[in-house]
């Protein structure tokens, strides 16, 4: 049962593009259309450019050259069948399965609409809008994802809805194609942390009263305040550790090998030859002095200190 529940929380989690483009759009090539009106004797030009489809293009964006096309389609006022055709070849550098596609239907305004619906049907499953309409309501906001930003995608992905296949349009309480106002507050409220929904609740707000735009700037300010405090927190944090001591340093006494007299064992030197300020003890030839520290034995402390007999009392 967990692993099943697993599954179904993937697939929910995933639509038939990704949430974030796989592409670059302002690396596209372009078709650019323009077209002269004419209102109360004034011509004025009307110019819109539409991408294209590279070779291997992905899904997301033969959506997104799809969404641009049906824009122009509107703005520059194309209303008959043939143009609609013949502009849409002019968006995919690769027309052989459009081609294809396209033979048996006629050159009509709803023959363009067909011929795109069969298209789309080569890149999607049949129920791709079913798929995709799941994962964008039940979408989560990114940690580092603003509110604006975050509903700029859902706006992205909702235009997709309008053009995927599979859309029931049949039955009695079938969902609207497109998200509704309300469902794009749900999204943004549920899509929140817990602690932004509880200081929504606490400033007695609702869903039912206010507005998408209120909303994403109310959550848009929780989430800078939110990112404020934790730059403050970090920054605060950081200041601390500089000027603290690394765990487990202790600071030394005496010179720099250490103050010994609290080690176990140690018994103070008093006897001749102890060192004094200003006096170094030499051994041998070198010229190496030993470290302010207890003499290594008392026979280097006789013969170079001292000036006692040179024989070792030991080899005697």
């Amino acid at each position: 049962m967990p692993q099943q529940q697993s599954i179904m929380t993937s697939r929910s989690n995933q639509g038939v593009i990704p949430y974030k483009f796989d592409f670059v759009p302002k690396d596209m090539k372009v078709m650019k259309y323009a077209v002269q009106t004419v209102n109360n004797n004034v011509t004025s030009k009307v110019s819109m450019e539409v991408p294209i489809v590279p070779i291997g293009g992905f899904k997301s964006q033969h959506l997104y050259v799809l969404s641009r096309f049906r824009k122009a389609e509107s703005i520059l006022r194309w209303t008959n069948g043939a143009t609609l055709c013949a502009n849409f070849q002019n968006q995919l550098e690769d027309t052989s399965e459009w081609d294809v596609v396209s033979h048996p239907f006629a050159q009509s305004v709803i023959g363009f609409g067909e011929v795109v619906d069969a298209h789309l049907l080569l890149l999607f499953p049949a129920n791709a809008w079913e798929i995709h309409r799941t994962m964008v309501v039940n979408r989560k906001k990114g940690v580092k994802e603003s509110p604006s930003e975050f509903m700029s995608r859902i706006s992205i992905h909702d235009t997709a809805l309008g053009l995927l296949p599979g859309y029931p349009t049949a039955g009695v309480g079938a969902p609207d194609q497109r998200l509704t106002e309300y469902n794009k507050k749900q999204i943004l409220h549920d899509g929140v942390p817990e602690e932004h929904r509880e200081s929504f609740r606490k400033a007695g707000l609702s869903l039912a009263t206010v507005s998408l735009n209120d909303l994403i700037k109310c959550m848009d300010d929780l989430h800078s305040m939110d990112h404020k405090a934790q730059r403050a927190l970090h920054s605060s944090s950081d200041n601390n550790s500089s000027h603290t001591r690394p765990a487990g340093r202790v600071p030394r006494r005496g010179n720099r090998f250490g103050d010994t007299s609290n080690r176990p064992g140690f018994r103070p030197y008093n006897g001749p030859g102890r060192f004094s300020p200003g006096r170094e003890i030499f051994y041998g030839d070198s010229n190496c002095s030993r470290p302010h520290c207890r003499p290594h034995c008392s026979f280097h402390v006789r013969h170079h200190v001292l000036g006692a007999p040179t024989t070792d009392p030991k080899a005697s």
